[in-house]
């Protein structure tokens, strides 16, 4: 993050800026320089929250492709991915602590967005303020660079082995924990008249139950997709479409939600189910299929006819987004991209 900033004004409206960090040793380290374009007079500079703010239009620090950029924040949003990660132990810890790295080294994500299975017996959540929340939510993921939203998506065994609506009823005091409802959107940067990103959470076990409700939430989906305006459209959802994994291919998810994604020109379908690391490409009218479920607990899968990546490694993915480009990473636990996939228009 920005900790000095230098201007020189080159013009009535050109401003140069410099941004440095402070490093051990107290040196100076030039993060980016950049020539912006302000309007004619007093020009106002300040740093708040991490950003900088010149005449009113905020700029972000981040790291894209291994390089320091300043770019606007309206144009810029990143988050990590995890799923199946309700198993506490060493596994989700090892997950956990591999997300607070990457966090705090690209200059802090967004935030997180759970792909379902969040609890899984014997720490299911029965009660309320049940301790179990604390094992399996509150105490792993109490790190730096992850104190930020949890934008939680319901699985089979939040379900199955927890009573769901005690699971809709969890709150936390860092507020991280949000699912406001069993299906609802969000977008980045909150308050543009134009996301950057918008992500839409599907509650897919009340579809592939065609539980009471189920078409009134893919009705919601259609409008939703149709109105939205985002730069990046991301579908989360628990079951994947199709899968090289334990599971498979989801039928009801490929009956029900595939059109609605190939309608609305989704850009990635994010999901969890299987637990490993998939990246799949089928074609041009469809999303890019992310699979990432391996926050706590590993099965094997393999590549098929349209993998791009499959692995059975614990981590996450993450995902940044610039103006024109999208960019997924599947990340392990050593801190390692193990792949890279670049969207672009």
């Amino acid at each position: 993050a920005p900790e000095i900033v230098v201007t020189e004004r080159l013009s009535n409206t050109k401003l140069k800026v410099k941004v440095y960090t402070i490093t051990t040793g107290n040196k100076f380290q030039l993060l980016d320089k950049k020539t912006v374009t302000v309007v004619k007079g007093k020009v106002t500079v300040k740093i708040t929250g991490g950003e900088l703010v010149i005449n009113g239009t905020s700029w972000k620090v981040i790291v894209w492709e291994g390089k320091t950029k300043l770019v606007k924040s309206k144009n810029t949003a990143q988050f990590i991915a995890i799923g199946d990660q309700g198993k506490p132990g060493d596994d989700q810890n090892a997950v956990a602590a591999a997300m607070s790295a990457w966090s705090i080294a690209y200059n802090d994500i967004d935030f997180v967005a759970t792909l379902g299975d969040n609890f899984y017996a014997p720490n299911a959540i029965r009660e309320d303020n049940d301790e179990d929340f604390q094992d399996v939510f509150v105490k792993p993921y109490d790190l730096e660079g992850l104190d930020i939203p949890f934008y939680i998506a319901l699985g089979n065994h939040d379900y199955d082995d927890s009573n769901v609506e005690k699971v809709l009823a969890l709150s936390d005091e860092a507020g991280k924990w949000t699912l406001p409802n069993k299906y609802y959107s969000v977008g980045y940067p909150e308050g543009d008249d134009q996301y950057a990103i918008e992500i839409f959470v599907i509650d897919t076990e009340m579809i592939d139950d065609k539980d009471e409700g189920y078409l009134d939430q893919l009705t919601w989906l259609d409008t939703e997709l149709q109105d939205s305006t985002a730069r990046w459209k991301i579908v989360t959802g628990h079951h994947p479409v199709y899968s090289y994994g334990w599971h498979g291919d989801e039928q009801s998810i490929i009956d029900n939600v595939l059109p609605l994604l190939q309608k609305h020109n989704v850009d990635v379908y994010l999901a969890g189910h299987d637990h490993d690391k998939q990246v799949l490409y089928t074609a041009k009218t469809d999303p890019l299929f992310v699979i990432s479920g391996a926050a706590s607990k590993l099965r094997s899968t393999e590549n098929g006819d349209n993998s791009l990546y499959a692995a059975s490694t614990l981590g996450f993915t993450y995902l940044q987004a610039l103006k024109n480009k999208l960019i997924i990473k599947q990340v392990n636990t050593f801190g390692e991209s193990e792949f890279t996939y670049t969207i672009s228009k």
